[in-house]
């Protein structure tokens, strides 16, 4: 019964993620479900694995339906192994959450295990996958100003604390103790919110740019997305050519900056002209720079993943080379032995990582150059990616993307909602452009100002403010993480001691229990 409630604790988490992020309060609801089931009942050799398979359980549940636009183009096999894969990771928290249970403030060492176990899996194995953090699923909640004051973790941290305090006091036969649990519970909401809205800027105040996000779309959507270059990039031109005659008409504001998608020109403007003539005709109708999400070709056997900024009379002027590779898809690796396993392996790119700061510097009219962060795609749900960019000068963040690859699914507002989060984290305006959406333009404190729909081509634009000044979270992270690791080794000890004191003292009075009727008959 264990298994099964707590797989159906993690299904009903994974409903509270976007597209259904009006259930952000019911997060910590289904992970305190899955908290009391943690309940170390029982013991001696049995014990070893107890809460590693509730936690196995409960990740399956959650990842599964969370993470079903994985296998919509290669079956159900891959998606099915990388989410068991990944419930190793809520099964190891399982496993160390029962032995913290009858540690002093249980909830927040369970809390730290939690997010602990988060850093894990967005960190290894081949650079890790931190997609479905707690955080992600609290982009249109009250606690998300919280990963203003330590980021993506503690906002996981804060909603995992949450959960630990209703499954300790739930079950608590003491009405006194449950109310108090219950009582900081509330205490804690209330603060993080607080604090976490004093200390994010001022979304109205200081310098402002006008900026639009160009979704150009593809002919069709699949793993063959790109067939056709040519035709993708020339609808992306003539998307951006619309905007730029509603700009004339007055209908639309005169953008400064332009962001395009990624793999929006997948022909290299570099190698090949005719296409930077396009992309440069394109930028001289809206009269500001693009940000051209492309491939670097020069080097056949080593490809990058660039962000090129074309500037209307200069062509390209500086580029961010995507850091962050995302293994199975623009890399794979162990090629040998996973091409066994499906016949998509060899599909898989050969691309290799930059090397830059993460930072590209667009020159605008009238405002020189602008500092902008780049996390193309899959970097976004990086913490390392866009914090190093904010502390390398980035007043702006734009995260060019493409969705095409997984179809009309769920992954694109999954991966929004985590834009919305580092809006909220960094303190910066973000700009997000999908080659199929949802594209949208953010503010600093997490709320949309435009967004556009699915599949369809689409233009959009605002006006929003540049910030130089950083968040409490860009100068906690990742230290924080470090730090919250560490508390779960020292609970977990703390744990182990006390297991063991227990132990030894059920067992002393079991002899003494023993001995009572010896000595009685004795006498």
């Amino acid at each position: 019964m264990r298994t099964i409630g707590s797989a159906l604790s993690g299904y009903g988490l994974a409903d509270t993620f976007p597209p259904h992020d009006k259930l952000w309060w019911a997060a910590p609801v289904f992970l305190a479900f899955f908290f009391i089931l943690l309940r170390p009942e029982l013991r001696g050799a049995r014990r070893r694995l107890t809460g590693f398979w509730s936690g196995y359980a409960f990740g399956f549940g959650f990842f599964a339906p969370l993470l079903s636009w994985t296998g919509i183009f290669v079956g159900s096999g891959p998606w099915l192994a990388l989410c068991a894969f990944l419930s190793l990771y809520t099964g190891l928290f399982g496993w160390i959450a029962v032995r913290l249970w009858e540690v002093k403030f249980w909830p927040f060492f369970v809390a730290s295990a939690w997010t602990a176990c988060e850093w894990l899996r967005g960190s290894w194995p081949f650079g890790g996958f931190p997609w479905g953090r707690l955080a992600f699923g609290q982009a249109g909640g009250w606690l998300a100003p919280a990963a203003t004051l330590g980021g993506a973790s503690f906002l996981s941290f804060v909603v995992a604390l949450i959960a630990a305090g209703l499954a300790r006091g739930i079950p608590d036969k003491r009405p006194g103790r449950a109310w108090g649990v219950f009582a900081a519970t509330a205490a804690v909401l209330l603060g993080c919110v607080l604090v976490g809205k004093a200390a994010q800027p001022d979304p109205d105040g200081g310098r402002r740019l006008e900026v639009a996000a160009v979704q150009g779309g593809v002919p069709k959507l699949g793993l063959d997305f790109n067939d056709r270059p040519t035709a993708v990039l020339m609808m992306h031109v003539d998307e951006s050519l619309r905007l730029a005659g509603q700009e004339q008409a007055g209908a639309a504001p005169k953008a400064q900056l332009v962001v395009w998608p990624e793999n929006a020109s997948d022909i290299d403007p570099v190698v090949y002209p005719w296409a930077g003539d396009r992309i440069t005709g394109a930028a001289q109708a809206l009269g500001a720079p693009i940000l051209v999400g492309t491939l670097d070709t020069s080097d056949e056997a080593a490809p990058h993943n660039t962000v090129l900024v074309w500037d209307p009379q200069s062509g390209p002027v500086d580029r961010h080379d995507k850091i962050i590779l995302q293994p199975f898809g623009e890399y794979l690796p162990m090629r040998g032995f996973f091409r066994l396993f499906s016949p998509y392996a060899d599909r898989a790119g050969r691309f290799v990582p930059g090397t830059g700061d993460g930072v590209v510097r667009a020159p605008v009219a009238k405002g020189g150059q602008v500092p902008v962060g780049v996390a193309t795609c899959y970097e976004v749900i990086f913490d390392r990616a866009l914090v190093g960019a904010v502390r390398n000068g980035a007043q702006i963040i734009a995260v060019p993307t493409n969705n095409a690859t997984f179809g009309d699914s769920d992954m694109t507002y999954q991966q929004l909602a985590a834009s919305r989060i580092r809006a909220v984290e960094l303190g910066r305006s973000v700009v997000v452009a999908a080659t199929t959406g949802v594209s949208a333009i953010i503010l600093p404190d997490g709320r949309m100002v435009a967004e556009t729909g699915k599949i369809k081509p689409a233009w959009l634009a605002a006006d929003v403010p540049l910030r130089s000044e950083r968040t409490p979270a860009t100068y906690v992270l990742p230290w924080l993480d470090g730090l919250l690791l560490a508390f779960t080794f020292a609970g977990f000890v703390l744990g182990i001691r006390r297991g063991r004191l227990a132990q030894s003292t059920g067992l002393a009075q079991s002899t003494e229990q023993a001995e009572e009727p010896l000595e009685l008959a004795e006498k």
